[in-house]
């Protein structure tokens, strides 16, 4: 998860300085890219670098994330974990959108999305309201 501690290191830096982008991407290949809303202008870190903003993130060499970018670090932990269980492949791009609350898996050869939506504050409850729908039809909580 390189690109969600990258994230997490970049969101700290920003903290209280420059607006915080509300979509961040996260591709199979290791790259991150972020944009404000539904700007055309985007930004993307190549894998080599976001392995050494995680890197950094994880060496402990920065202030805390905010606390929305960590619920949806744990949101993105808990998915690809039941992803793993479910027998699925790795998403192409995770999208973190903090403005919706809402974390996205898409799947781009085989058009699937799984949505979850209402990320949850930490502390709440979080079991029903997380559950992707395609994955909980599918009987992946049982």
């Amino acid at each position: 998860m390189d690109s969600v501690d990258a994230q997490c290191l970049l969101l700290s830096t920003m903290r209280g300085k420059i607006q915080a982008p509300e979509i961040w991407s996260h591709d199979r290949s290791g790259a991150l890219t972020c944009a404000i809303g539904n700007s055309e202008y985007r930004f993307t870190w190549p894998p080599e670098d976001v392995a050494k903003m995680a890197e950094e993130w994880r060496n402990g060499n920065s202030i805390e994330a905010p606390e929305y970018a960590l619920l949806f670090r744990d949101a993105h932990e808990r998915v690809q974990a039941i992803l793993h269980d479910a027998g699925l492949r790795e998403p192409d791009v995770v999208t973190h959108d903090f403005s919706a609350r809402e974390l996205r898996c898409v799947w781009e050869d085989e058009k699937q999305v799984v949505v979850v939506d209402k990320i949850a504050r930490r502390g709440q409850p979080t079991a029903a309201a997380n559950k992707p729908k395609a994955l909980a039809d599918a009987g992946a909580f049982e």
